[in-house]
């Protein structure tokens, strides 16, 4: 049985700046009686927290080891996705809405996907200032 659901939003027809506090994202229902399309997402950042590697910030040498970021890579099981997802193949490139910008890793099946992330949307406009 479908629950209704209702969704409260507001206009700004004046087009004025206004900060938002954050977005919504949904998946479209599957079929009824399917679930929909569970995957696995890659997110990484930079593997170290120093910009020179083996450097401190005074240029002196230190073990490069110690400056690995420790949020390299987070692991988000239990994700969902629209079920076409599901015939996406290995080195695929999507973009993800408001995410960033994905490939589909070696390892993906139909029945596990497993997404990467190559770049952050916000990242993305900072690499076009360069």
């Amino acid at each position: 049985r479908a629950c209704p659901t209702v969704v409260y939003c507001t206009a700004d027809w004046a087009r004025e700046k206004v900060v938002k506090k954050g977005f919504l994202h949904w998946v479209s229902n599957p079929e009824p009686g399917k679930k929909p399309l569970e995957v696995t997402v890659n997110l990484y950042e930079k593997l170290f927290t120093a910009e020179r590697p083996g450097q401190d910030d005074d240029g002196e040498k230190v073990d490069y080891l110690t400056q690995l970021n420790p949020r390299s890579l987070t692991v988000r099981r239990g994700c969902y996705a629209n079920a076409d997802m599901a015939s996406a193949k290995p080195g695929g490139h999507f973009q993800f809405e408001r995410l960033g910008f994905f490939y589909v890793d070696d390892a993906s099946t139909s029945k596990k996907p497993i997404f990467n992330r190559t770049m952050e949307l916000s990242s993305s406009r900072d690499a076009k200032a360069v």
